[in-house]
């Protein structure tokens, strides 16, 4: 087991990724320190939305869709997943908590 108090570590100012977007690699900063505000979150973030009645229109077999809370991905699944793909396409993964 590794004991993280003796090992050597480094805080990156700035994600190699996504350096070419300042605002984007802000962003990242910010919210791996504090909880950012509804206006940084809409200002980086507005273009990732999809209007709920577009969504059936980006979906294809490469889609990913990523959730945050199982209400949504309860809604995803039955809103796209089950219209979209057979039963036998897709395997559900249930997460143990303690």
């Amino acid at each position: 087991m590794i004991n993280w108090n003796f090992t050597t570590y480094h805080t990156l100012e700035i994600s190699i990724r996504h350096v070419e977007d300042l605002e984007y690699c802000s962003f990242l900063n910010i919210i791996r320190c504090q909880a950012p505000m509804e206006k940084e979150i809409s200002s980086v973030l507005n273009n990732c939305y999809i209007d709920e009645d577009l969504v059936e229109s980006y979906i294809d077999d490469e889609t990913t869709i990523l959730c945050t809370h199982q209400k949504d991905v309860n809604y995803y699944n039955d809103l796209i997943l089950h219209k979209k793909f057979p039963a036998d396409q897709y395997v559900m993964l249930f997460r143990v908590t303690s």
